[in-house]
This record gives C-alpha cells, structure tokens and sequence, in this order.
C-alpha cells in the first residue's frame, strides 16, 4: 500500500489494531540512501510508528557492523553518513553506546593466512527480533491486505541461531526452497529482499525470507496459537 493513493479514514494500525492516523515504511527508510526508491508504506498508530526509531537504528548499526554488508555499495554510503553522525555534538546514546559493543576478530582462510581484521556487534537479539516481526506484519498487510491476527506466534531466527540448532538450518532450507518465484521482491538495489510461504491449510501459518544488503538473511514464522 502507498501513501500517496491511500485515505487515511478507516484504517487499521497493522501492529496493535489502533486507528492508523499514519503511515510507516516498510523496511525502515534508514536503510536506503537518498534519493530513497519508491519504499512500502502501511498504516500505524503515532506510538507504534514513533515509538520504533530507536529500535530502527538499532537495526541500522547491527547490520552495518558486518563485514559482510560493508560490501555492499549502498551500506558503504550509509556507513559514510553514519560515522559523521558520530561527529556531531549531538551524537549521544544509542551509536556511540552501540558502537562500544563492536569486537574485532583476525580475519583467517581456510589454510591458516591472515588477511585483515573482521568486526562484529554483541548484539540484542529480542531487540533484532522486535524490528523484524514488525516488518513482516507490515509485509503480511501489504501482501495480503489484512492486519496478521494478534493471536498467533511469530518466531524469528537469524542464521547465527539456526547454527545451534540443526533442525533450524533444514527449516531455513526448506523456507527458501519452497518461495516460489512470483512471491519474491527487492527494494532498493538489493538493499532489501523479502519472500514468503503459506502453509496449505492455513492462510496465516507463513513463513517469511528477509535479507538485507545480499549478505544477511532472516526467517520468520508464523504458527496458530495451539501448536
């Protein structure tokens, strides 16, 4: 749903089923630089769409401390914007807090050759997790045109938490293999890529793709509440 070809009577906060009095783009605009692509908006309420700046940044920081993103040509000018926020008298609390968070680690091939220093982020997984149920209850609206029930569960792994658990890796597998090609979408220069599954006799039992900057995957699941 845009925006711009959207009545704001009548609508429904996708998050808490509040009157939705505004729009919130889908994935956090903080991830593309400008001028920013033609972003996915849904409705929300003033405190469920201000109320997830903090948590959006969050988001923003922990993927751009991966090795792996800063590939990417788009993360390198967010990374670039981002370091001369720190620069600025103002730059308190949640980045430079964050930033203290960052560990390096010897970058090592697989014969034993160091090539460089690698960084990674101790990071808030629930806090992770909170950014991305509420970007698939936003991509549940925009899909399918109706607000996810309140009553079922969502879980969401990266693939730091499948590797603990072997049953999560043939998940995430078999999440991928059966997305089929016309439920697939990119945003932004691949700065985001989402798809998803439904379960054959369950239109809300889904299961959802999203990656960031080709280099960071996550899945999520949604199940009915008695199982």
């Amino acid at each position: 749903m845009n925006q711009e070809n959207s009545s704001s009577e009548n609508l429904i906060c996708v998050y808490c089923g509040g009157e939705g009095t505004t729009y919130d783009h889908i994935p956090p605009k903080n991830l593309f630089k400008r001028p920013r692509p033609l972003l996915i908006t849904v409705p929300a309420c003033q405190p469920c769409n201000a109320g997830a700046s903090q948590d959006d940044e969050y988001l923003r920081i922990f993927l751009l401390s991966d090795n792996r993103v800063q590939e990417h040509q788009e993360a390198q000018s967010l990374m670039g914007a981002y370091r001369r926020s720190l620069q600025r008298p103002s730059a308190t609390g949640l980045g430079i807090s964050t930033l203290r968070n960052l560990r390096r680690f010897p970058l090592i091939t697989e014969t034993g050759i160091y090539y460089g220093q690698g960084t990674e982020l101790r990071y808030d997984f629930n806090r992770i997790s909170k950014v991305l149920t509420r970007i698939m209850k936003g991509l549940f609206y925009h899909e399918f045109q109706e607000v996810f029930p309140s009553d079922y569960l969502i879980e969401v792994y990266s693939t730091g938490t499948m590797n603990l658990r072997p049953e999560g890796i043939n998940a995430g597998l078999e999440f991928i293999r059966h997305i089929k090609p016309e439920n697939k979408r990119t945003i932004g220069e691949d700065v985001f890529s989402y798809g998803w599954g439904i379960a054959d006799d369950d239109p809300n039992a889904t299961y959802w793709y999203l990656g960031f900057f080709q280099a960071l995957p996550f899945f999520v699941v949604t199940v009915p509440p008695n199982m």
